[in-house]
């Protein structure tokens, strides 16, 4: 999105084949500077109860503002920055999968001076 031919976000239909339950569909948001913005799940066949959870709030708050340049999307028992879901992290691992791809791609598209690499 652009205004006055200058970015104001990016908008990216992300996806992955890793979670629980294999394919994950999300929209996320990003600002120019690379900041998460906004995600949210479009489609998903996690377990109820468990993996459903990366579509609460309450999981996706940690991601935003948060720049994937320096924030390791990945959860803490793999190193990363994410608070995984409890007894959910093979979903909590596909979510940050599919936010990976999508901030990997809007940077591939957009004027490096506009996304932080």
């Amino acid at each position: 999105m652009t205004r006055k031919n200058e970015p104001v976000g990016y908008a990216v239909k992300t996806f992955t084949n890793k979670g629980f339950g294999g394919h994950a569909e999300m929209m996320a948001g990003f600002l120019p500077d690379g900041r998460i913005y906004n995600i949210i799940i479009l489609q998903h066949r996690e377990t109820p109860g468990l993996g459903t959870k990366m579509a609460e709030p309450y999981f996706s708050k940690q991601f935003m503002g948060k720049n994937p340049a320096t924030f390791k999307l990945r959860v803490k028992k793999d190193g990363g920055q994410v608070d995984a879901i409890t007894a959910a992290t093979v979903s909590s691992r596909a979510y940050c999968d599919a936010l990976q791809r999508a901030f990997d791609n809007i940077k591939s598209f957009a004027d490096s001076t506009s996304v932080q690499k």
